[in-house]
C-alpha cells in the first residue's frame, strides 16, 4: 500500500476535523509519519490472498458504511448457519454461535474506534480507507474461521471501553501533542486488528507451538496496553487544553474589568467565550456520565436508530404473501388515535406475532420510525431504546441498561442541569453504586423519574421497542412504568412494541393478565392495547 499524502483532502471529509488539522506544523508531519507506519506486512498480504476475489475487492474500497453492511450480512449468514444445523448441537451449531458472538463484540469495538478514524480522515480521507480495510480483513478472516476465541472477545470489549473514553473529543481543541496522540491511537488500533487477523489465520498446530515459544496473546496484550496509554494521554492533553482556554477567558475578563472604556467592543466576545467554556464543561461532564451510563453499548442513539431502520427494512423486504407493517393503517386505529390525542400521561402497547421466521426482528417495530420522526418534527421531546438492536441476540437486555439509555438522552436534552454541582455529584455517585445494576432497577427508575420532573410543562414521549427482550421480571418492570405515568410531573406518553413470538401464552410476556392489571391501574382512558399479528 502506498504512503498517504496528507495534503490531499476530499469534500466529504468532516469539516470539523479538517479544522483540527488546518494549521500545518511540524507536529502534523510527525503525526502523518506515525499514522503511515500502520502498513501491512508481507504475512498480511499473504493472508489477503487466501480470501475470495470478491472479498479482496471489497477490502480495497471499504468505508464505515460498507463495513457496517458487511457486518450485518455476516450476522445474517451466521444466523442461517445456526438454523440449518440446529439438529447438531455439538459442532456446526456452536460454530454459528461463535461467529455471532465475535461479530457483536466487533460491532461495539468498531463504533468506538471509528471516532479516532474520523479525526484522522480530517487530515486525509485515505486514512479511513487504510483503517477500514484492515478491519474488514479481520472481520472476514475471523468469521470465516468460525472459532470461539474468548481472549480475543475480551480484548475487543476492553478496547471498546478504552476508545469510548474519547467520546468527549467532539469539541476538542487542536494542539501539537493532541495530533500525535490521535495518530498514535489510530496506528495502534490498526496494528491490533492486524495482529488479531494473523492470530486467526494461523493453523492450530502452529498456534500451539507459538503459545510456548512466542505467545500471540502477549503481543495482543501489549497492543491493548499501548492503546490504553494512548487514550490516557489524549484525555490528559484534553484536560490541559480546556484549562488553558478557561484561564485565557478568565484573564480576558479581568482585562475588561480594568479598562471597560477601551475594550467595550470586545465585551460580547468575552461573554461568548465564557459561555462557550460553560458549554465545554457541560459537555465534558455529560461525556463522563455517558461513559458510565452506556458502558456496554456506548453509541449515539440516532446512529443506532438509522442502522436499525436499514436492517429492519432489509429483514422484511421480499416476504412473499405476507403482509408488511402499515403506519397509515395504524393511524386509523381508534386506540392509536386516542393515545395521540390524550392530554394526560398515558401508555400504548402494540404487540403481536411475526410470521417471518428468518429473523428475530418484529414486523411491528417499523411503527416507531415515523412516530419518532413526526414527534420530533413537532418539537416534542422523544427518548427511545431499541431492546433488540441486532439481528441475533444471545441474551435479553438488562432493565438498567434500557433505563440508562433513556437517562443519557434526557441529560443530553437538558445538559443545563449539570451546572448544579450537587445534582451532578449525586447522579455520579448513584451511577457508581452497585445497586444500579440490580434486576429490579429501582435506582435507575428513581433517577429517570427525577429527570422527567425537570420537564413539567413538556410532553415527553418514551418509545420502547421490543420490551419482550428486557431481562427479568416483566410484571415488575411494567409496574414501574405505570408508576412513571401516574406520578411524573411531566406528561409522559409511553409507546411500547412487543413480540409474542417464542411464547405459548397469548400476548407472550405481555400476557392478558398483565394487560388487565395495567388497565386497572391506569384506566381505559390512559392505557390502550392493540394486538396485530402478521398474516
Amino acid at each position: 500500500m502506498s504512503e498517504i499524502n496528507p495534503s490531499r483532502r476530499t469534500a466529504s471529509t468532516s469539516s470539523r476535523w479538517r479544522d483540527f488539522w488546518a494549521k500545518d506544523t511540524r507536529a502534523n508531519l510527525t503525526s502523518y509519519k506515525i499514522a503511515n507506519e500502520a502498513r501491512p506486512t508481507q504475512e498480511l498480504k499473504n493472508i489477503e490472498k487466501t480470501i475470495t476475489v470478491e472479498e479482496q475487492e471489497f477490502i480495497k474500497t471499504a468505508d464505515m458504511d460498507s463495513l457496517t453492511r458487511l457486518l450485518s450480512d455476516r450476522l445474517n449468514e451466521a444466523e442461517g448457519r445456526q438454523e440449518k444445523h440446529a439438529h447438531n448441537q455439538h459442532s456446526i451449531g456452536k460454530i454459528g454461535k461463535a461467529a455471532v458472538a465475535f461479530a457483536n463484540h466487533f460491532s461495539s469495538f468498531l463504533q468506538a474506534y471509528s471516532g479516532i478514524i474520523e479525526i484522522m480522515e480530517g487530515a486525509d480521507q485515505q486514512y479511513g480507507g487504510v483503517a477500514y480495510s484492515a478491519l474488514s480483513l479481520l472481520l472476514i478472516v475471523a468469521v470465516n474461521k468460525q472459532r470461539k476465541e474468548q481472549h480475543i472477545e475480551t480484548a475487543l470489549l476492553i478496547l471498546q471501553r478504552e476508545f469510548s473514553r474519547t467520546i468527549v473529543l467532539q469539541e476538542v481543541h487542536s494542539s501539537d501533542s493532541m495530533k500525535t496522540y490521535i495518530a498514535d491511537a489510530y496506528k495502534l488500533g490498526i496494528e491490533f486488528a492486524r495482529e488479531v487477523t494473523i492470530y486467526y489465520s494461523r493453523p492450530t498446530r502452529r498456534r500451539v507451538f507459538e503459545a510456548i515459544t512466542k505467545p500471540p496473546q502477549l503481543v495482543i496484550d501489549l497492543k491493548i496496553s499501548a492503546i490504553t496509554n494512548a487514550v490516557t494521554e489524549i484525555e490528559k492533553e484534553r484536560a490541559v487544553l480546556d484549562s488553558q482556554r478557561l484561564f485565557q477567558v478568565q484573564r480576558r475578563v479581568e482585562e475588561v474589568k480594568n479598562g471597560v472604556d477601551e475594550v467595550r467592543v470586545g465585551v460580547d466576545e468575552v461573554k461568548n467565550g465564557v459561555e462557550d467554556s460553560h458549554t465545554q464543561n457541560k459537555l465534558r461532564l455529560l461525556g463522563l456520565l455517558k461513559e458510565k451510563l452506556l458502558s456496554e453499548e456506548n453509541r449515539d442513539p440516532d446512529d443506532l436508530l438509522a442502522r436499525y431502520t436499514r436492517e429492519i427494512g432489509a429483514a422484511f423486504r421480499n416476504i412473499q404473501r405476507l403482509s408488511t407493517f402499515s403506519f397509515a393503517r395504524l393511524k386509523q386505529e381508534e386506540s392509536y388515535s386516542a393515545w395521540c390525542g390524550s392530554r394526560a400521561s398515558c401508555m400504548m402497547l402494540l404487540h403481536g406475532r411475526t410470521a417471518v421466521t428468518k429473523t428475530e426482528y418484529s414486523w411491528l417495530s417499523p411503527a416507531i420510525f415515523p412516530l419518532i420522526e413526526q414527534r420530533r418534527a413537532q418539537n416534542r421531546l422523544v427518548i427511545f431504546h431499541l431492546c433488540q438492536d441486532r439481528p441475533v441476540m444471545e441474551k435479553d437486555v438488562p432493565a438498567h441498561a434500557v433505563l440508562s439509555g433513556l437517562i443519557s438522552q434526557l441529560l443530553a436534552a437538558k445538559a443545563s442541569v449539570l451546572r448544579d454541582e450537587a445534582r451532578y455529584q449525586d447522579l455520579n455517585r448513584k451511577l457508581s453504586d452497585p445497586s444500579w445494576h440490580t434486576t429490579q432497577a429501582k435506582m435507575p427508575f428513581a433517577v429517570l423519574r427525577e429527570l422527567l420532573d425537570l420537564f413539567p410543562d413538556e410532553d415527553v414521549h418514551i418509545v420502547l421497542d421490543r420490551v419482550d427482550r428486557i431481562m427479568g421480571d416483566t410484571h415488575g418492570f411494567m409496574n414501574s412504568l405505570v408508576a412513571l405515568v401516574e406520578k411524573s410531573k411531566s406528561k409522559v406518553k409511553l409507546f411500547l412494541v412487543s413480540s409474542s413470538n417464542g411464547s405459548d401464552r397469548i400476548g407472550g410476556k405481555m400476557s392478558a393478565e398483565l394487560q388487565e392489571s395495567i388497565e386497572d391501574d391506569l384506566g381505559s382512558d390512559r392505557f390502550w392495547s392493540l394486538e396485530w399479528n402478521q398474516r
